[in-house]
């Protein structure tokens, strides 16, 4: 459960962070383009927003296969311990 929410946390501030960098990026983009065509900003704009998809989708993707190999983890302690309580030794 508390795993749980630590996931929820830590891809929130994943999300987060990403979502501050796009919109540091999107910005510096506007002010380099003000002057341009209207066509030209909505080039760099898609492509602003496509790289910014991009890299929240690696952050999640991080942050998800951390959680799993976690989950792996702790799998693989509880099989160790119910064996050594069994009596069992690897």
């Amino acid at each position: 459960e508390n795993k749980i929410e630590e996931l929820h946390k830590r891809m929130g501030n994943a999300f987060l962070q990403e979502m501050k960098a796009y919109d540091k990026e999107r910005q510096r983009i506007d002010k380099m383009l003000d002057r341009k065509p209207s066509q030209r900003k909505n080039f760099q704009q898609n492509v602003s927003m496509q790289y910014a998809l991009r890299k929240m989708e690696g952050a999640f993707k991080s942050e998800y296969e951390s959680w799993k190999n976690q989950r792996y983890y702790e799998r693989l302690e509880r099989e160790i311990q119910q064996q050594n309580e069994r009596g069992y030794e690897r």
